[in-house]
């Protein structure tokens, strides 16, 4: 004869959920401002070229414009943001509710899988703007080196938001029901 299943785990306690709340709040506010910076990283570099390329000869101002756009990396570091603000938020309202009604709409299994997916991919995300700033900075200077400071600066951003999912991701795992 099958034994009944084990009782559910008893509710956390209200600090557990405000911590938790607290760190979502985090997230999202890392990750915009790491969209912020990084959609209006935008930067023109003109110079007087009088250089000799073989046969050509080029004389004159040069213009060159960059955005993060010009940039697969910063492309996919801006994606994850953008992924990582919609799961929060979603988990935030979630968060407003349970507080203040009691009731949980997600589940944690929900809650599980989400915050592990986040958090890998925003340390996916962190990780290729910091390799493209890497690969691409050397030799870069005046207002092409503020560009790439810039990347840096959204990439470590995002890389706090990780961390702070980071965080969600154990306490969520410790919220899953104990099997037997």
């Amino acid at each position: 004869m099958d034994s009944p299943p084990p009782p559910p785990p008893p509710p956390p306690p209200r600090s557990y959920r405000l911590i938790t709340l607290i760190l979502k709040l985090l997230t999202i506010v890392f990750l915009l401002t790491a969209l912020v910076v990084l959609t209006t990283d935008t930067v023109t570099d003109e110079h007087y070229d009088n250089s000799t390329d073989g046969n050509v000869n080029t004389v004159g101002y040069v213009s060159v414009r960059m955005h993060f756009k010009d940039i697969n990396s910063y492309r996919y570091l801006l994606s994850t943001c953008v992924i990582g603000m919609a799961y929060t938020l979603l988990q935030i309202v979630f968060s407003f509710y349970h507080i203040s009604t009691g009731n949980n709409l997600s589940s944690p299994t929900f809650d599980f899988y989400g915050d592990k997916v986040l958090s890998y991919t925003l340390a996916t995300g962190a990780a290729a703007g910091f390799a493209a700033t890497s690969d691409l900075r050397p030799g870069s200077e005046g207002v092409i080196s503020h560009f790439f400071n810039r990347g840096y600066a959204a990439s470590a951003l995002v890389l706090l938001g990780f961390v702070c999912a980071a965080f969600l991701s154990i306490f969520s795992s410790r919220a899953l029901p104990k099997k037997v």
